[in-house]
């Protein structure tokens, strides 16, 4: 523009109004809306008005001048086909101003901290920690160490194994001495019942070799006393003679009825011994070496039982150890992770630093908590709805993106946790919060980015 239009432009307007406001320039965004409102209105009066108009006076007309008629004909067609155009060029530009705009809107996120789940000091897991760096959900970023946890129960569960360890290796080694002598207790039985079996065959023999013997010397007896009767009654024996010889005879079958008795006796004793069972008058059914063997057993199967306690102990303490071993280790070195996908807004501690449990370590921005905070003024904030459409237009040309309202917080202050929050917006007093899908799903975080959003007033969204 040129000077001289400039001072022209000076005499035409007063100073008052070159000194407009910035915020009334914004305020008159709304007016400019209500005023185009009423104007498109007065026009579809106005129209309709014509119209009628036009209709009447052909009416009237129609007689009296007939010859004009093809004439007014071609003149209404060609008013109406001019309106028809106005109409069609005009009725974006209107729907624009009719259109709710916020003053002023910006893309922010929601901030996650992550906080020290224990004492101890700090060690970083990931080189290139820092404020910007980008962050995928489970990322270890930093690792607190505590070397001075507590590990009494730890070291009491160790000592309780090795004393168990101890035990058992005691249980068995006993157990093996005890299996060796018992066997060769067993050992020593088995050759006593082998001796003592001969030992009763060669008793069992010689019993029948004297049976034999007093057979024979029953039978001579016999024989000498049948023959002293005989000679008794030729009297060349006496009575005397008579009665020896029989007190002989029977004598004789005496002893052979005790021979076969006491045979019968060692018979038992064979029977016996080869059944392991030992029959004698000087010993009971077992011998020592059986007898200490039997003993044994019974301290093999107690030592058993034994050792089978000290085995399921050692595993409950094995068990109760590996437990212990991991709450330890939770309490010693405890991985901090990134809980959410995005960059690092604030790093608060360095390598080495000691921390307190719940204390601050990190702010991340979670980029997929993305959202657009706009202030709008009072008359357009009435208007606004839950869930109704809009349109956000960055300030730096990219692409539009379309979301919804999905907050009214009018004076509020807004979320405590926002990367930006509310108070960044002090150009018009009521906030209203929206979400764009598209922003949410893009890989770079955009939060800080300025721009306005149009609110759509005939379409709600699904939320």
């Amino acid at each position: 523009m040129s000077g001289a239009a400039a001072r022209v432009l000076d005499k035409d307007h007063s100073p008052k109004e070159s000194a407009i406001s910035a915020s009334e320039t914004e305020s008159s965004t709304q007016t400019q809306s209500f005023d185009a409102r009423r104007q498109r209105e007065h026009l579809e009066d106005s129209i309709k008005s014509w119209a009628h108009e036009d209709a009447a006076d052909d009416e009237a007309r129609n007689i009296a001048r007939a010859p004009k008629q093809f004439g007014r004909s071609s003149k209404a067609v060609k008013a109406a086909l001019a309106l028809a155009v106005a109409l069609a060029f005009g009725y974006a530009p209107v729907q624009r101003l009719l259109a709710t705009t916020s003053v002023e809107a910006v893309i922010d996120a929601r901030i996650v901290t992550l906080r020290a789940p224990i004492d101890g000091e700090i060690a970083v897991a990931r080189e290139g920690l820092d404020v910007g760096a980008r962050l995928a959900p489970g990322e270890t970023l930093l690792t607190v160490l505590n070397p001075d946890a507590d590990q009494s129960q730890k070291n009491a569960l160790r000592r309780a194994k090795s004393q168990t360890q101890a035990t058992i290796s005691a249980l068995a080694d006993k157990r093996i001495a005890i299996e060796a002598r018992r066997g060769e207790l067993l050992q020593q039985e088995a050759r006593f019942r082998v001796g003592r079996v001969e030992q009763l065959q060669k008793r069992l023999a010689d019993f029948n070799a004297q049976i034999a013997g007093a057979e024979a010397q029953h039978r001579l007896a016999a024989q000498m006393a049948t023959r002293a009767r005989a000679l008794k009654k030729t009297g060349f024996v006496s009575e005397a003679g008579v009665d020896k010889a029989v007190s002989e005879e029977q004598a004789t079958a005496q002893e052979v009825q005790s021979l076969v008795q006491r045979r019968d006796g060692a018979r038992v004793e064979l029977d016996a011994a080869r059944q392991g069972a030992y029959i004698g008058d000087t010993y009971n059914d077992t011998p020592q070496s059986a007898q200490r063997a039997l003993e044994l057993g019974v301290e093999l199967a107690e030592i058993q039982s034994r050792l089978a306690a000290a085995r399921a102990e050692l595993a409950d303490i094995d068990l109760n150890l590996a437990e212990e071993s991991k709450r330890v280790e939770a309490r010693s070195v405890v991985p901090v992770a990134a809980n959410v996908a995005g960059r690092v807004w604030e790093t608060l501690v360095a390598p080495g630093e000691h921390v307190a449990k719940g204390q601050d370590l990190l702010r991340l921005l979670d980029c997929a908590s993305a959202m657009v905070s706009a202030s709008v003024a009072e008359s357009a904030y009435q208007s606004l709805r839950i869930g109704q459409k809009a349109t956000f237009r960055p300030r730096d040309g990219s692409r539009e993106l379309h979301g919804f309202v999905v907050g009214l917080n009018g004076f509020a202050m807004g979320p405590g946790n926002a990367a930006i929050g509310f108070n960044a917006l002090s150009r018009a007093p009521y906030h209203a919060t929206l979400k764009f899908p598209d922003l949410a799903a893009e890989p770079d975080c955009r939060v800080g980015r300025g721009g306005l959003v149009t609110f759509d007033p005939d379409t709600v969204s699904a939320l």
